[in-house]
Formats: C-alpha cells, structure tokens, sequence
C-alpha cells in the first residue's frame, strides 16, 4: 500500500505542480492539500494492495510446496481461502466505510481549499453563487440561477411548492433581491395546479418573508458528487419530491456501494489465478494477470455507469452486473482448481 500511495502521490505532484507554482501556494498550504488527498490514495490502493497480497502470499506457498503439503494434510484449498475471503469482505466494507466517513469528507474540504486557493478568478468566485437549491420550509424549494452576496440580489428564479410529493404550483422570476426585511422578486409567473387544471397569473413583483437570510444562500453548496451516501440519499429525495430526473445520482448512490465491492471480486479472482502456475512460474506474471483483471473490472464497471447515466439500464443494474458477472467467473475459477 505504501508503494502505491508513493506513487499515486507522485504522479500527483507532477500533475499539479505547476498549479501550485501558478497560485503562489506556500509549503504548507500545498502539505493541507495533500493531507487531504492522502485519503483518496489509500482508498484506492486498498484492492490493488489485497490482491497483491493475495497473490504474493499464495505464490509463495505454491513455490516452497506449502499448497501441496497442506492438501496431503487433508485441507483443502476451500479451507486455505476462506480466511482471505472473508478478509476480503471486511475489506469491503472498511473501504466502504472509509470512503464515506473519511474519504467524502477529506473531498468537501478539499474542494473549498481548491477554490479558495488554486483557482486564478478566486474573487469571483466567492462573490457569484450559481445554482443555488434551498429548502424554503415543508419540503417546498427556491432555486436561484445566479446570486451576487456583496449586491444580495440574483436572477433566474424558480419556486416549487409541493404537498404529499405532489407539485401544487410554482413561480418563476427574473430576479430577486434582500431589502433588509424579506425577499422582492420581480418579473412573477405564477402556475396553480391544486384544482386540477392550470392557472396563471402575473405579478410585476412581490414579497416573501421566509426563513432565509443571505447568509444562508452564501455557504457553501455540496456538490452531489461530494456528498456521503445518506447525503446522496437524502438529496435524491428532495429531487423527487421537485419531479425532476435522479437517474444520475442514484447511478452514483449504487457506485459508491458496487466500487467498495472490487476487494472481494479481486481476492477471489487472485486466489484460482495463483493456484493454476506451476511451482516455477515467476510472480511477474501472476501480478500481471492480477494488474490486467482490475483494469477490466474498472472498465466494466465504467461502461455499466455510463449505461446507467443514458438510461440503458436500471441504475442498480448498470453498477452492480459487473459485479455479479465478476462475482459467477471468480467461483467458477476457483472450483476448477484442484482442490
């Protein structure tokens, strides 16, 4: 693990050196930015660590003849695995745990410090908030295309009011803007749907008084692909509640779930593709083979995400097949080793 780390870290800092050297970052902002980047790197060393292992371990015992004396003991290589099975599905699970509790949250940081501190536009940055989807009390949301905190005024709005997940009616603005007391947006469309057929009106502008003061628009937006899995969860039910598309963000909820899954899928690959060389086959090859099977399983856990994404498949379905197909080929290996 600690030889993947190096060398996730170093193609790291080739990679981003020059933004560091571009941003005027000092020596100890560049050592925050990896202190929370190190998380990342050991999550995704931890399958190609356990295979490895895995395969490390066993070629060693196939090559001092420890395989064979331990089926002359009468224990077979069922036995000799299901310490490291079961290993691997706690690996699994720490990784999952470890993404979500550790990795997830390094990310959140690591995405502010990265605007703040690496993007040349930072003022900016922090003066236009884009995108803004806020709760306005019973499940009801304010969205806000764009919003200036030093002129506390922003335009492209949109009100959803929803009762029992269904949309009773909406309003859309051309701007809204904080007069010290409430909210004043302009340019109203109002759609009422409660009846059962639509109503329209209009206003030139109107006042809300809702639980929202500026600062609240201005802290910091999670980005979806930032949030832990109940956040995830939880976000995907506010878009339901609003009637729009999730398909998206519950490819991503079931990923989070399918990828934590590889340490299992690559120990039991490991175990039969060790078992099959013969006492004089070097550990390059079995290494090799190791490194190829993670990058076919990564590939087909890609393609199924982006079938996920187009709609193609169910969103558990995209993620999880390979998993499943993965999950048939490694049993069927190892019962065609001989045991």
């Amino acid at each position: 693990m600690l030889v993947f780390i190096a060398i996730f870290f170093v193609v790291d800092l080739v990679e981003h050196i020059d933004n560091f050297i571009d941003s005027g970052m000092s020596v100890g902002s560049i050592a925050f930015y990896y202190l929370y980047t190190f998380p990342f790197f050991i999550h995704i060393a931890i399958p190609m660590s356990a295979l490895l292992a895995v395969v490390f371990h066993f070629g060693l015992m196939n090559r001092r003849s420890e395989i064979t004396a331990l089926k002359a003991a009468g224990i077979s290589l069922y036995r000799m695995t299901w310490p490291f099975l079961i290993s691997g599905l706690f690996l699994s699970l720490l990784a999952f745990v470890f993404e979500d509790q550790v990795v997830v949250p390094a990310n959140q940081v690591l995405t502010e410090f990265k605007k703040e501190n690496m993007q040349r536009h930072r003022t900016r940055s922090t003066q236009i908030l884009k995108n803004i989807d806020i709760n306005i009390g019973d499940g009801n949301i304010l969205h806000i295309d764009e919003y200036n905190t030093f002129k506390l005024s922003g335009s492209g709005v949109g009100l959803q009011y929803v009762e029992e997940g269904r949309l009773n009616s909406r309003a859309d603005g051309g701007s809204i803007r904080w007069d010290g007391e409430g909210w004043w947006i302009h340019d109203l469309e109002m759609r009422d749907f409660s009846t059962g057929t639509e109503r329209y009106s209009r206003s030139d502008s109107a006042f809300f008084q809702w639980d929202i003061m500026p600062e609240d628009l201005e802290k910091r937006k999670i980005a979806p692909g930032d949030m832990t899995f109940l956040q995830l969860l939880d976000f995907i039910g506010t878009l339901r509640i609003s009637g729009l598309d999730t398909t998206k963000w519950e490819v991503n909820l079931y990923f989070k779930t399918a990828m934590n899954f590889t340490t299992f899928i690559v120990i039991l690959f490991g175990i039969p593709l060790v078992a099959y060389q013969t006492r004089s086959s070097s550990f390059a090859s079995g290494v090799g083979i190791s490194l190829f099977v993670i990058f076919i399983y990564t590939s087909f856990l890609k393609f199924g995400e982006t079938l996920g994404y187009a709609g193609e498949l169910s969103p558990f379905l995209s993620v999880w097949a390979p998993n499943f197909l993965f999950l048939f080929v490694g049993i069927v290996l190892l019962l065609r080793v001989q045991k």
